[in-house]
């Protein structure tokens, strides 16, 4: 059946019949001969219709078993045609009650999920901007953080913590220009904070009230906890190495000792003052939120855990000035010489200088036969000493 492979499943009638007129008549005549192209249709259907005979008739035992197959087919077909329609009639309820409202709805749900986002974009970004612009009017006023009792280092402390702890709860917002654009006045404002407070702690005095000390703390604290307690350690280190060496370099000089101890004495009076504020405050921990419980720790408690003092701090200021200017007193008395002599003569007014000094630090809150006392007071009993 090659020959007749042009009347397969490709065929065209109208371009086979073309092809057909075409081949059957000469291009150089002028009448047209279709006779001949329907001659050469009818023979090739009288041959096919041979063949299909003689294929029929050769092969009428497979022909029959294949007609039986089809009609055992449309049978099967005709006794399922009632359930696929029930099957079709559900899915098309199915698809109709179920399947479009849910895509309807899948739709809508990433609609709004999309505008949840979007509101919560701006609602985080206003927020932003709020306390940007709140910080941006403190750095106006930028002479008023040095000033007692530094409300606005505080104010601005506070406001830099909550942009930090408001980038933290919100990354996307780093997605923003806006954003990303105002790190840098962040990061300058915070380390203009931290230098503030700083130089300040270094330089404490009793000019200091107990306020301006708070803010002080809270301000570095919620900045950098571990700065603040580097500085307390600094500051303790200070004043206690510069009360050693006052008195030492003033041994020589005897007429100056009682305004020596008195200054000293101011030294151990500020230690004390800034614990008592310490003890009377709660740390302000820098990652507490409205949503979070504030610390139950006092600033002296949150510090003790963390530095070990093992003791109160005006405690620890004197045992650790007794023991820097003991060694001293010894090699001065054990070396002799007019020094040693004038020492030994007004050994029992440097003991009242001593007494006065320790426990007018302490505001009255110790007696005479505390312990900070003897600790000073075993500092210089080598003037006890006979020669």
């Amino acid at each position: 059946m090659s020959e007749y492979a042009a009347y397969l499943e490709d065929f065209d009638p109208l371009k086979y019949a073309n092809e057909l007129v075409v081949s059957t008549n000469n291009v150089e005549e002028s009448e047209l001969d279709l006779t001949t192209s329907i001659k050469r249709l009818q023979f090739d259907l009288k041959d096919v219709e041979k063949r299909l005979q003689k294929t029929a008739s050769e092969n009428y035992t497979t022909l029959i078993s294949e007609l039986d197959t089809a009609e055992e087919l449309h049978n099967t077909i005709q006794l399922i045609k009632p359930s696929l329609k029930q099957v079709n009639a559900s899915y098309a309820r199915l698809e109709t009650e179920i399947l479009q409202p849910y895509n309807e709805s899948s739709n809508l749900h990433s609609a709004l999920r999309k505008i949840h986002q979007t509101s919560n974009l701006l609602r985080s970004s206003t927020y932003f901007i709020y306390l940007i612009s709140r910080i941006e009017e403190i750095d106006k006023t930028d002479q008023e953080l040095n000033k007692k009792p530094f409300k606005s280092l505080i104010s601005l402390a506070r406001l830099l913590n909550q942009v930090k702890i408001h980038l933290a709860d919100s990354p996307f917002l780093k997605s923003l220009k806006l954003v990303r654009d105002y790190e840098s006045f962040q990061q300058l404002q915070t380390a203009k904070v931290m230098d503030i407070c700083n130089t300040h702690l270094k330089n404490l005095s009793l000019s200091y009230d107990a306020q301006s000390m708070l803010n002080l703390i809270n301000a570095l604290s919620i900045m950098s906890s571990e700065s603040f307690y580097n500085q307390l350690q600094q500051l303790l280190s200070l004043k206690i190495a510069a009360a050693i060496n006052l008195i030492i370099k003033n041994l020589n000089n005897t007429k100056s000792l009682d305004r020596v101890f008195a200054e000293v004495s101011a030294s151990g009076r500020l230690i004390n003052q800034l614990e008592k504020v310490m003890k009377s405050n709660k740390w302000q921990d820098a990652n507490n939120t409205k949503d979070t419980q504030p610390s139950t720790l006092t600033i002296y408690e949150k510090v003790n855990s963390v530095l070990q003092f093992g003791s109160s701090l005006g405690t620890l200021f004197w045992k650790d000035t007794a023991i820097g200017v003991e060694p001293k007193f010894k090699e001065i008395v054990t070396r002799g010489g007019p020094i040693a002599r004038n020492l030994r003569q007004l050994k029992e007014e440097i003991k009242n200088f001593i007494k006065n000094a320790v426990l007018d630090s302490f505001d009255g809150d110790r007696g005479p036969e505390c312990l900070e006392v003897r600790m000073m007071l075993n500092s210089v009993a080598s003037l006890d000493t006979a020669r």
